[in-house]
């Protein structure tokens, strides 16, 4: 109100002097406040004090600690967050600690930095695809979520895709790990990246009806692929599969599935969710004929294709195998075929 106080006082305590109580403040803590938006009409009138005013103690204070508080987008008199900070605030006071947290820098997805998570292929994606976004200030933390349903929002992270917010399996500093939506329409869409109500500048990705990507063991999307045999080993040197095998290839990206699980939501094991798009694999261009492709159950956006190795098939350490989805190819990966 313009008077001789500030409009917004965060401080570890005040005390004693002939108008205050007997005693002093000491040992208070206060920690981890955030003032976000506020609008104070005025300065006061004391030269020396801000619209917001932020002490470890004031009048005999002493030993008090105020830390990580937070103060950004503040509107004092015209003026964005005139902040005074100040350990020890008026007569007597001691010892006080306070620490104001810097307002964040944004996130910043890296250009063409929203990929599929298997390749880190961009530019397109499929809806119900797992996706992956590199950049920095992409979080406070790194936090995974716990399980199925996937949260909407992470340690304070939201990603948006045309305007939905998308599922998150990871989020951390420099990349999170993501469900595009089922319900994101076939079309050019900018993906935002909020952290704890900042967003950044956006990215651009197309959605497509189906961008496969098979899984590597190394996640690098190249070498040995995430193929295991029905009893769910790795299909390599040690364990290669032979003519009449299953092969069993994780993978994302195959397209839209019947019956559609909600975005988040894992995906059942009765009925299953199967690919609508035709999915064909080859070996070294030998066609294998493919028993199932849909959606793996109890997991969320990730996809098992089970497909047959033919009669007389190519045999050696890292034989080539293709997969595609409605015509579409993914990254090619290898196995182990004796």
């Amino acid at each position: 109100d313009g008077g001789g106080a500030p409009g917004l006082l965060i401080t570890g305590g005040t005390g004693r002097d002939e108008r205050v109580s007997s005693g002093f403040a000491s040992g208070n803590s206060v920690k981890n406040v955030e003032a976000w938006c506020n609008a104070i009409t005025s300065k006061p009138r004391t030269p020396e004090l801000r619209g917001i005013y932020v002490s470890g103690g004031t009048v005999e204070a002493r030993v008090n600690r105020v830390e990580g508080i937070s103060l950004h987008d503040n509107l004092v008199d015209g003026l964005l967050d005139d902040i005074g900070v100040v350990a020890n605030a008026a007569y007597g006071a001691s010892g006080n600690l306070v620490s104001v947290a810097q307002a964040p820098s944004p996130p910043a997805i890296t250009p063409g930095g929203t990929v599929e998570a298997a390749a880190y292929r961009g530019e397109h994606l499929a809806a119900g695809s797992i996706g992956s976004i590199f950049g920095t200030n992409l979080a406070l933390r790194t936090e995974t979520a716990a399980s199925a349903p996937l949260p909407l929002e992470l340690a304070g992270v939201i990603v948006r895709i045309g305007g939905v917010a998308a599922p998150l399996f990871l989020v951390s500093p420099g990349q999170i790990n993501f469900q595009v939506p089922w319900d994101v329409p076939q079309q050019s869409q900018f993906v935002t990246v909020t952290v704890n109500r900042v967003t950044g500048a956006p990215d651009w990705i197309s959605i497509q009806p189906a961008r496969p990507a098979v899984f590597s063991v190394d996640a690098s999307g190249v070498g040995q692929g995430a193929v295991t045999d029905v009893q769910g080993r790795l299909v390599n040197n040690t364990a290669p599969a032979a003519a009449g095998d299953f092969l069993v290839i994780y993978c994302t990206g195959v397209g839209a599935v019947s019956p559609a699980p909600f975005s988040g939501m894992a995906a059942p094991a009765e009925p299953l969710s199967t690919a609508i798009l035709p999915v064909e694999v080859r070996l070294d261009g030998r066609l294998a004929d493919v028993a199932f492709a849909g959606l793996a159950p109890g997991f969320v956006g990730l996809f098992q294709v089970n497909a047959r190795v033919p009669p007389n098939p190519p045999t050696g350490p890292a034989v080539r195998l293709d997969l595609s989805a409605g015509g579409i190819t993914a990254n090619p990966v290898t196995v182990a075929i004796r």
